[in-house]
Order: C-alpha cells, then structure tokens, then sequence
C-alpha cells in the first residue's frame, strides 16, 4: 500500500471534523432539529474541500497580517440569565486559545456585559487570562475583552468605530 501524503490525511481529518460539528445531539424534537445536513450540503456545493480545512485556511491567511482576530458568542437571554449562552462560550474559548497559541496573534472577545463573566471564567478553568481591552496595545498575543452594546442602533455605531479602531 502506497503512504497517504499529508495533504489527503489532514484532509481526511478535516472530513471527520466536519461530520463531527454537523452531527445534531439534542434529543429533543423540533421544527429545526434535523436540518443541518441540508446546509452542509449547500456550504459544500461551494466550496469542494472539508469545510473546517477551508475555515483553518481562511484564518490562517487572515492572521498572518499580526491584526487582532475578533471573536464573539453568546447573548443575553433573560431565562439563562446570569450565565448566559453556553456552548457558543466554550468554543470561543477553545478558539481564543488556539489562535494566540497557534498562530501568535491577538485576540479581541466581544460581548453583552453579561456575557463577559462568563467567558473569563470558561478561559480562567481552561488556564488562559483575558486582560481588560485597554491592555491590548502593551500585551502582544493576549486575549483581550469588551462589551458590546445590545441595543442594535448602538451596536451598529460602536461596531463602526471598533472596526475602524482596531482593524481586524
């Protein structure tokens, strides 16, 4: 049997990653339960490759230029309150840590004010520090987090200034 080249072994891990996320866990029966395959689909009749390969690709050459990469999840819902969404949360964390780790650049978290505690106690549990935003200039390869307005006029204006601020 002739080796595997590791471009076609990481593409068959990526392959398995993909059917891994797109695998639909919750037992509970409703109207969007059972549907993510079809969007796999589609995302797959545009791009060939495995999906997670092209996303690791894509933000592999977006963090080459050394700018923050911005990552957001969870939102304030009343009933969850005071923790918040969760599983979104722990994902972001996981990516935090691999983009300063892997790829050496920054990272900025942005969420409702709610939310923060909650992602600075996922990253503390994992060993990871989240400064305050201020910090992010004197810190290189750091996660940083900011709020982020809920109400959506003011989150449209803060998002301008945020992007024009730290072009990420």
């Amino acid at each position: 049997m002739a080796p595997v080249s590791m471009e076609v072994r990481l593409d068959q891990i990526a392959e398995s990653i993909d059917r891994l996320i797109t695998t639909e866990l919750e037992a509970r029966p409703n109207e969007a339960r059972g549907r993510i395959h079809y969007l796999y689909e589609a995302a797959r009749e545009q791009c060939p490759r495995p999906l997670a390969m092209a996303a690791a690709e894509a933000l592999r050459a977006a963090a080459a230029s050394g700018r923050p990469v911005v990552v957001s999840s969870g939102w304030v819902i009343d009933f969850w309150l005071p923790r918040g969404e969760m599983c979104g949360i722990v994902g972001a964390a996981a990516l935090a840590r691999t983009i300063t780790q892997g790829l050496r650049v920054p990272v900025v978290f942005l969420g409702e004010e709610p939310v923060l505690p909650v992602y600075e106690a996922i990253c503390l549990a994992a060993d990871m520090r989240v400064y305050p935003y201020e910090k992010r200039a004197e810190l290189p390869n750091v996660i940083t987090a900011r709020t982020f307005p809920i109400d959506p006029a003011e989150a449209e204006r803060e998002a301008t200034r945020f992007l024009d601020a730290v072009q990420p």
